[in-house]
């Protein structure tokens, strides 16, 4: 709950800090070393991020609308239920973007623009990704159960080896994928999709139809 909104910790060694509902919205933490740091509830909204060492970070219930992260290291980051929506992913490189979106489970990213990005293997269960902007992304092996991805644009997008599907852990057991409705798919690559039980190192194949069935999915033009 401590009220450090514009404070001036440029550069500064905070490794390993934990933070709980406090208000950094405006901080100066560019260059600043916040390697294995914890964030819950945290206020980091129009923060200056660039060039800080973000790694192994996990920020849950962030706020980060207008912060600015170019240069920053978000390798092995955890973010989750993360409103990412109006993050200015065309500042970023490929690799914060991938950092940033590496490990986020649950998060907001509804209407985002990644078209051609590269996002291979990254980690999004039930994720909100409707109307995202993915045509020509590379998401080879991306971990995408649960996802909301109704009316994405996913046209020319690489997705072999990605994880659509997945078992409900409750007494049905019952196969699940994400939701691809009115999705464009056309030119999309969808080679060895898979579903996984419980998590991504228990996955097997799935077929077309299975996407067509359980992800409402229209496939005319993709490529198997």
């Amino acid at each position: 709950g401590c009220d450090f909104a514009r404070v001036d910790w440029h550069g500064r060694d905070l490794h390993g800090v934990s933070v709980a509902g406090a208000d950094l919205s405006g901080a100066n933490l560019r260059g600043a070393n916040l390697r294995d740091a914890r964030f819950a509830g945290v206020d980091l909204s129009n923060a200056d991020l660039r060039d800080a060492d973000l790694r192994g970070v996990r920020f849950a219930g962030v706020d980060i609308r207008g912060a600015r992260f170019q240069g920053a290291n978000f390798e092995g980051a955890e973010l989750a239920g993360m409103d990412l929506a109006d993050i200015g992913f065309g500042e970023l490189n490929d690799a914060t973007v991938r950092g940033l979106l590496g490990r986020c489970a649950g998060c907001n990213l509804r209407g985002a623009s990644l078209s051609k990005r590269d996002l291979h293997a990254v980690s999004l269960p039930g994720c909100d990704l409707k109307d995202a902007k993915l045509a020509g992304a590379d998401l080879q092996t991306a971990y995408l159960p649960g996802c909301d991805m109704s009316g994405a644009d996913l046209s020319g997008a690489n997705l072999d080896g990605a994880a659509l599907c997945y078992r409900n852990q409750g007494d049905d057991n019952e196969l699940r994928c994400s939701d691809l409705s009115a999705a464009n798919l056309h030119g999309a690559r969808l080679h060895h999709i898979l579903e996984c039980n419980g998590n991504r190192r228990n996955c097997t194949e799935v077929d077309a139809q299975t996407l067509r069935n359980e992800g409402h999915a229209n496939l005319d033009g993709a490529f198997f």
